[in-house]
């Protein structure tokens, strides 16, 4: 049976601006990133990676205000590896959202302003 799943977790900045938040492990696909800005200065620059693969979920920099992000992750050929692209425009398809399998995403911010804080909501399509 499908459902979905929601996993949060808050940041508070160091004194430099920094700060990292580890999600709960789940197993699903990852629809939807809620950001709710308490605080944090404005320029802040968001990470989400997986834990334990490194891999670069959503990053976006000068980031103001509370967002909402549905990041997908690029396809690619069966046959060699090599990404697939839209032929028109030659832009990557990027149709497939991201698949944890009992891994940690981790968020980081930069820039997020001394001792200040913002709220992150991860959203999970489960089986």
């Amino acid at each position: 049976m499908r459902g979905t799943k929601t996993v949060t977790g808050s940041i508070t900045t160091d004194s430099g601006g920094d700060g990292t938040v580890l999600f709960e492990a789940t197993h699903g696909r990852l629809i939807e990133v809620r950001y709710t800005k308490d605080d944090f200065a404005d320029g802040s620059t968001m990470t989400l990676t997986n834990n334990t693969s490194s891999e670069t979920i959503w990053t976006e920099a000068d980031v103001d205000a509370s967002a909402v992000r549905r990041p997908r992750i690029g396809l690619h050929k069966d046959s060699d590896g090599t990404a697939l692209l839209y032929a028109a425009a030659g832009e990557p398809v990027t149709e497939q959202a991201v698949f944890h399998a009992g891994e940690q995403a981790k968020m980081t911010i930069a820039s997020g302003g001394d001792t200040k804080s913002g709220t992150y909501e991860l959203v999970f399509e489960v089986y």
